[in-house]
């Protein structure tokens, strides 16, 4: 037994502070009255469990007293989030960006694109976007636009609609694409349309290859632009795929593009974030959910910027900031994981119908066990093995289902 002195003392240690305000107790004892009664009554790791609500009161207690707290900054979500790089590991990424650009520079490909389509004089960003964008630029061939003359980096161009021709049995699709100037409607073949998800030319723009440094999706950071073969673009693709065998994996395909375009040197992805959930379905139907971050950085990347990078995917993952979990829950937790699958384990050899778990009995097992943290109530026992529960499995998992009596043709093998 410890008395009301001594956990506060106890937890103001914990906490770091020279001691609980009467308003923080108070408050502890109306959010968490099972927990200060644990915590009265066993004390040592009991107390612990109030550690968490205090720390979501300091804030609060602040206030109260007067004391100014600095404003938190609204979390992004992942579809939002940016990784910037900053200080050294900016400049060194830019440093290896331009090494890359002067061996670019120096390839055949990159040159004859740049030579032939752009007449040697590089795109601004807006006019990349725009050409990039252009369905003029997705069917047709560089010469086309020579002989039209179409300025290539000055045009606009729109679908306006499609339609079959019919020759015997077999439709072939038409497009008109409106292109100003010279202000007038061109009709182009479609590409088939059976072959159109398997051997269509396809390629990805990074919309801003020089901010972006942690995605969450990388389908959210390009635009995928179909384009026919022998097109304008068609041409940047396949010249971007040679330099990109010589600068990757510093660069991929659209960031190679993009710097035979403009002449800007993508800055290298020094580190490169991806977070998401696996599902997965056993064969009666039941579904698994896997939780991942994925980071991959370069060698040289310091340790402080990849942790703020992962607590970040993080948070992004779990919607709030993970917490420990406390001793008492956890060995809670696996005590009656255990229980359960040695029961199981005992009613498959001899061939019946394990009972139906019971709490009462578990944490009568549990204070045999441990009889210097026994409980008094078995509801306290039964809180403390699903706040351990919540904590450590993935969101969405059943775990109420694993306490359940299962089926007898499941059980027995029927």
């Amino acid at each position: 037994m410890t008395n009301e002195s001594e956990v506060r003392t106890d937890l103001a240690k914990k906490l770091r502070m020279a001691s609980i305000p009467d308003r923080m107790w108070d408050a502890l004892v109306a959010l968490s009255e099972d927990d200060v009664r644990d915590a009265l009554n066993i004390g040592g790791r009991a107390i612990e469990d109030l550690v968490p609500v205090a720390k979501g009161l300091r804030p609060l207690m602040d206030v109260v007293e007067g004391t100014p707290t600095r404003k938190r900054k609204e979390k992004a979500s992942l579809e939002e989030y940016n990784f910037q790089p900053s200080g050294d590991v900016e400049k060194r990424a830019r440093a290896l960006g331009e090494y890359e650009a002067l061996r670019a520079t120096l390839r055949p490909e990159l040159t004859r694109f740049r030579k032939e389509i752009l007449q040697n004089s590089l795109l601004t960003e807006a006019e990349a976007f725009r050409l990039v964008r252009s369905e003029a630029a997705r069917r047709f061939s560089h010469e086309w636009f020579e002989d039209w003359d179409v300025p290539l980096r000055d045009h606009e161009s729109e679908f306006r609609n499609n339609f079959f021709v019919w020759r015997g049995d077999k439709a072939y699709e038409r497009e008109y694409i409106f292109v100003d100037p010279p202000g007038r409607a061109f009709r182009v073949k479609a590409p088939d349309p059976y072959m159109f998800f398997d051997d269509l030319p396809s390629m990805s723009f990074v919309p801003d290859v020089r901010k972006r440094r942690v995605r969450w999706k990388k389908e959210l950071t390009h635009r995928v632009t179909t384009i026919s073969p022998g097109s304008v673009l068609d041409d940047l693709r396949l010249a971007s795929i040679e330099l990109e065998k010589y600068v990757a994996p510093d660069w991929d395909a659209g960031q190679a593009a993009w710097f035979i375009l403009t002449g800007k040197p993508p800055v290298p992805f020094a580190l490169f974030g991806e977070a998401g959930a696996a599902t997965f379905q056993g064969k009666d139907g039941d579904l698994y959910k896997k939780g991942t971050i994925t980071l991959e950085v370069e060698p040289w990347v310091p340790a402080e910027t990849v942790a703020k990078a992962y607590r970040d995917l993080q948070l992004g993952v779990l919607e709030e900031n993970p917490r420990s979990v406390g001793p008492r829950n956890l060995e809670v937790f696996t005590f009656v994981l255990r229980s359960r699958r040695e029961r199981l384990v005992s009613a498959q050899v001899e061939g019946r119908i394990p009972h139906k778990l019971l709490w009462r009995e578990l944490m009568q097992e549990w204070n045999k066990a441990n009889p210097q943290e026994a409980y008094t109530e078995y509801k306290i026992f039964n809180r403390d093995y699903y706040r351990a529960a919540r904590k450590i499995l993935d969101p969405g998992t059943d775990f109420e289902g694993l306490l359940t009596v299962p089926e007898p043709t499941k059980m027995l093998g029927i």
